[in-house]
């Protein structure tokens, strides 16, 4: 996926509908409340799809760094039996350490 991810940032005419299109971390569409108040630093500074289902949790896109490096990365989740919550987390800490 990350491959996927760096490849639509090369393709000049894919990419701004690609940036365009993805919600944003704390702002708007399946990302508004996706961040814990103890990432709340990352709003704004992530465009990402999200997936999920029984068991899964997922989480593709674009997090600008502080040193305003675009980094694409893909979270994939898989196998649980209880509740998505912690996993999330999970995905805010990992989000929050590539910063």
């Amino acid at each position: 996926f990350t491959e996927l991810l760096m490849a639509m940032y090369h393709d000049l005419n894919l990419w701004p509908n690609i940036w365009n299109g993805l919600p944003i971390a704390g702002i708007d569409g399946t990302l508004e409340n996706i961040l814990s108040k103890e990432h709340n630093e990352l709003c704004g500074k992530i465009r990402a799809k999200t997936g999920s289902m029984s068991g899964v949790s997922t989480l593709s896109g674009y997090l600008e760094s502080k040193n305003k490096e675009l980094l694409a990365f893909s979270i994939m989740i898989n196998g649980f039996i209880d509740s998505q919550k912690k996993y999330r987390k999970l995905q805010n800490d990992i989000l929050y350490a590539l910063r």
